[in-house]
């Protein structure tokens, strides 16, 4: 159209105020069409992720509630004996690893950016199983835990967590 109305006002078949004019109600005419495709853009978007979030909630647990005993209280010695970790199978992230907390204690565990801090709280936490070795709580496997009760018994505190929020 630009182009078009261009030839025309070099040809002074119309004005460049007309050509100006015609681009411009052009734009507020289409303006509304674009807006509706982009808002069902999102609501597609939307509807595909909640569809996912729903779908993750309604997975069934690996675990049920009598197929592990379920303690009364975790004590909180933890140990990791020779665990072997990776994300794919061809590459080893975590190799021999041995670690002992003892109940009460308390440890920070400091390093790089991907040097494996959240990976081995993911571990413990089991939203990862191990490839080799194992995992102790109070000198009992974790694997024998049921995985509802570990996780509601582990607090977990990652770095950009906000602990307490200030209403000004």
């Amino acid at each position: 159209m630009v182009l078009f109305g261009c030839i025309l006002a070099l040809n002074n078949k119309i004005s460049i105020g007309n050509v100006s004019t015609f681009l411009i109600y052009t734009n507020i005419f289409t303006k509304p069409f674009n807006e509706i495709t982009a808002l069902i853009s999102d609501l597609l978007a939307g509807t595909s992720s909640i569809n996912r979030i729903f779908a993750f909630f309604n997975e069934a647990s690996n675990e049920t509630i009598n197929d592990k005993n379920i303690q009364d209280h975790i004590l909180g010695k933890v140990e990791f004996k020779n665990v072997e970790f990776s994300y794919s199978n061809n590459k080893d992230f975590i190799r021999n690893l041995n670690l002992t907390v003892s109940s009460k204690e308390s440890i920070a565990i400091v390093g790089q950016t991907g040097s494996g801090k959240t990976t081995i709280i993911n571990l413990l936490m089991r939203f990862y199983d191990i490839k080799s070795g194992e995992i102790l709580i109070d000198d009992k496997n974790i694997l024998d835990y049921n995985i509802d009760f570990l996780r509601q018994n582990i607090g977990m505190v990652l770095q950009d967590t906000k602990l307490f929020v200030r209403n000004s």
